[in-house]
């Protein structure tokens, strides 16, 4: 991947293109760019790219010969992205656990951010 795209996870763009893909029937996403307000069409891209990297959406990349992409296109959401959405659909869940993740330093593996969020949900549901 071109050095261009090293950029920092952003925890609430994650959130809104999981929740855009989840939400918007397919024809809305599918062969077009993903646009979220507030954010650039590289950084949407970068990110749906790790999306699709870590296994949470399927993707489709189509990349110039100096190896950038020219655009990154979902094709669905998988079983990981969706777990991810269902843990993160409540907003007081969502709030607790980016301040868990604030008062710890404010940067997390993924990984264990997805941990750490189906912990607080359960907790918020008495499980």
């Amino acid at each position: 991947m071109n050095d261009q795209f090293r950029m920092k996870r952003d925890l609430d763009l994650i959130r809104a293109i999981l929740f855009k893909v989840s939400n918007e029937p397919a024809e809305e996403v599918r062969f077009r760019p993903v646009e979220i307000e507030g954010y650039d069409e590289e950084t949407i891209g970068y990110h749906v790219w790790l999306l699709g990297d870590g296994g949470y959406l399927d993707i489709t990349t189509n990349e110039t010969a100096g190896g950038s992409f020219a655009y990154v296109q979902v094709n669905e959401i998988k079983w990981k992205g969706q777990e991810f959405i269902d843990a993160a659909r409540n907003q007081n869940i969502w709030e607790k656990f980016k301040t868990k993740v604030v008062e710890k330093g404010g940067s997390i593996p993924f990984s264990i951010a997805t941990e750490l969020l189906t912990s607080i949900a359960k907790n918020e549901f008495g499980v």
